[in-house]
């Protein structure tokens, strides 16, 4: 120990006092979610049926000469759809021996309940795994159906409900053909993102379907050359509305617009996609349960003030094998595409 001027130097005090930690764990994982954010939840049976009603836009011919016999008949055809819940889990453990240390040292404060700190990265964990299978889900058993995840034209069951080709929620698009998302790609080889491609996309996905998205969702690079494109005409929301409900946004952050449609980044969503979106088509939804009752949120999200998906999980102790209590969160979640002419997918846009 070295003695300074009659005392203890603070090199050395260092290693005799306790070490004082900050109160909280830093944490430096991006487990931020949106589409869990800007869409509600809903609940759903141990099955998504619904039925599809498809037909010409437009009759042939509504004439008919007075007093003739009626020969035609414009019936419209219906198709059954459906989907079924996938199976979230996550999982952890925490000795007993553990519990009564960090009960007995309180330092930092965010560890003396080691059962909240655990908490806290499985729900986190289990809202961006349901988060990033909302795009990408293979539709395998217990497990989501991606907007974008593709099966190939010949997928049964497995072509996410955005898309335009293949089978999806049992229904098969070369039948239906007015079941189908509106993409535009441009056959795997990557184009820069332009503003008449985007008014394209939205005149395309209006003429489909009479309807305009309610917001556009695209990966941080598209959102960030979009910005680029606007120049000075850039214009900024702080508050957006979605399905009746305002959304604030956080000050610091300020969405994009476009024609009036308010853009926002995902980290999540996939590299070179942007996507028209209609909530009153896409529906997050997770089977009806009064006893899931934890709220699943993902980390801060810098767009919200918060981090709810509006999904709620159950929460179960396992049984004891050893010195230790064991638990899981899970949920039941899917994503559904009602009527996927109400969308659009840009793809193929270069990173």
């Amino acid at each position: 120990m070295a003695w300074v001027a009659g005392g203890i130097d603070s090199a050395s005090l260092r290693g005799l006092i306790l070490e004082r930690f900050s109160p909280k764990v830093a944490s430096v994982i991006n487990r931020a979610t949106l589409l869990g954010q800007m869409l509600g939840v809903g609940q759903c049976r141990n099955a998504i049926v619904w039925d599809v009603r498809y037909g010409t836009a437009r009759p042939a011919n509504s004439v008919q000469a007075d007093g003739a016999d009626i020969s035609t008949w414009g019936s419209d055809s219906l198709y059954k759809a459906s989907l079924y819940p996938g199976n979230y889990v996550q999982a952890f453990t925490i000795s007993d021996s553990a519990i009564l240390d960090a009960k007995l040292s309180g330092n930092p404060e965010q560890l003396a309940n080691l059962f909240e700190y655990s908490m806290m990265p499985a729900i986190e964990k289990l809202a961006i795994d349901i988060s990033y299978d909302c795009y990408l889900g293979t539709g395998a058993a217990n497990t989501i159906l991606g907007l974008l995840y593709s099966a190939g034209s010949a997928g049964a069951d497995r072509n996410g409900g955005m898309l335009a080709v293949g089978t999806y929620a049992s229904v098969p698009r070369a039948t239906v053909t007015q079941f189908v998302g509106n993409v535009d790609s441009n056959g795997g080889v990557t184009r820069e993102l332009t503003i008449p491609l985007m008014r394209k996309k939205d005149r395309v996905v209006y003429t489909a379907s009479g309807r305009a998205a309610d917001f556009i969702v695209t990966d941080p690079i598209q959102f960030e050359k979009y910005g680029a494109l606007l120049g000075n005409q850039r214009r900024y929301l702080q508050d957006v509305t979605i399905q009746g409900r305002k959304v604030v946004l956080d000050a610091g952050f300020k969405a994009l617009e476009f024609d009036g449609t308010p853009v926002f980044r995902d980290a999540l969503c996939p590299a070179g996609y942007m996507l028209w979106v209609h909530s009153g088509s896409v529906h997050l939804l997770q089977e009806d349960d009064p006893e899931a009752s934890l709220a699943i949120a993902g980390s801060y999200e810098n767009q919200f003030q918060g981090g709810p998906t509006g999904f709620r999980a159950h929460f179960t102790e396992l049984g004891r094998t050893g010195l230790a209590r064991k638990f899981a969160v899970w949920c039941k979640p899917q994503v559904q595409v009602e009527f996927p002419n109400w969308t659009g997918v840009l793809a193929d846009l270069a990173s």
